[in-house]
């Protein structure tokens, strides 16, 4: 499976521009500086997410993570995939991206997919997080990378 997402951003979230996050799905990415950190280290990645209902009903809640971060600083990327738009194609690259760049979030009780899948990520302006280009997960040898793509066969594809 190959997911494709189209990252857009960074925007700035306040209670006042969530217009911006209505009628849309997929995955996010929040960086900014967490509240009562000392130490700026620029717009790290702290969290990346999902939703398959729309971004503004999963960021106003009081309990999500990005509230952690402060106000002024933290800003937040929307990955809409373009060529599957399904629930199970946002969880897996949900999954693959957090296992890949965040690994802290994975915990112990994470999962990846029980399929093979390549994430491939295309972003809208040359500012990005910490997120490859490729990420490819094989669920039979139970591995993560990143790199280039390669197709053989017009079938076949892996990361390498």
């Amino acid at each position: 499976m190959l997911n494709i997402v189209n990252w857009n951003g960074p925007y700035t979230w306040t209670p006042e521009s969530r217009d911006r996050f209505f009628g849309d799905y997929g995955v996010y990415a929040w960086t900014g500086r967490i509240i009562g950190q000392h130490t700026h280290v620029g717009q790290s990645l702290h969290y990346i997410g999902m939703t398959c209902n729309s971004f503004h009903e999963r960021f106003k809640h009081s309990q999500h993570k990005h509230w952690r971060l402060v106000r002024d600083e933290k800003q937040v990327w929307l990955g809409k995939l373009i060529n599957r738009r399904t629930c199970e194609a946002v969880r897996a690259t949900e999954q693959i991206l957090i296992s890949y760049c965040v690994p802290t979030l994975a915990g112990t009780d994470y999962y990846l997919p029980n399929f093979s899948c390549i994430v491939e990520s295309r972003f809208s302006n040359r500012r990005r997080p910490a997120i490859p280009e490729y990420v490819s997960w094989d669920h039979i040898n139970r591995t993560l990378r990143r790199g280039t793509i390669r197709v053989e066969n017009n079938d076949d594809f892996y990361v390498r």
